[in-house]
């Protein structure tokens, strides 16, 4: 035999408007963490600047570290002398570095050496760097680790 229950109109509203609240706690949970985690700060730091032989560019190694779900990620710049660097447009960047890491230095003032023993991500080939005069220098780069891996990009 089966029992039918009458929901009276009370009964009705208090179950609806119980389920509306864990929607609103919920989705209020979801809205508060979702900006924390999209916007969580990356560390960036400056590891080493090496100037090149005529002291007018440095080769700049920064470092950033985004938690514990990412690598730490390693990038090189070549900028005018005390700017600086942009990791947007690193002539190197790294990651998974092994004992010896990232090891770069000038062969002369318009060629810049990397030695990397990591997972190489990006390199070029050659940048050009603007100076404050309105000047344009090419500088090559050139990375043994790079043309091995036959991940040499631009």
């Amino acid at each position: 035999m089966r029992v039918i229950r009458i929901v009276t109109k009370r009964e009705l509203m208090r179950v609806i408007l119980g389920c509306a609240l864990i929607g609103v706690v919920v989705s209020g949970t979801f809205l508060l963490l979702f900006p924390t985690i999209i916007l969580w700060p990356v560390d960036w730091h400056e590891i080493s600047r090496s100037p090149s032989p005529d002291r007018e560019l440095d080769a700049v190694v920064t470092t950033s570290n985004g938690g514990a779900t990412t690598a730490t990620g390693y990038f090189i710049n070549v900028v005018e002398r005390g700017v600086s660097p942009n990791t947007d447009d690193a002539v190197f960047v790294a990651d998974k570095l092994g004992a010896r890491g990232l090891r770069q230095y000038w062969q002369d003032n318009r060629n810049l050496v990397v030695i990397c023993e990591g997972q190489l991500i990006r390199s070029r080939s050659q940048i050009t760097v603007r100076s404050r005069s309105g000047a344009n220098r090419v500088v090559g780069i050139y990375s043994p680790s790079a043309k091995e891996s036959g991940k040499s990009s631009r």
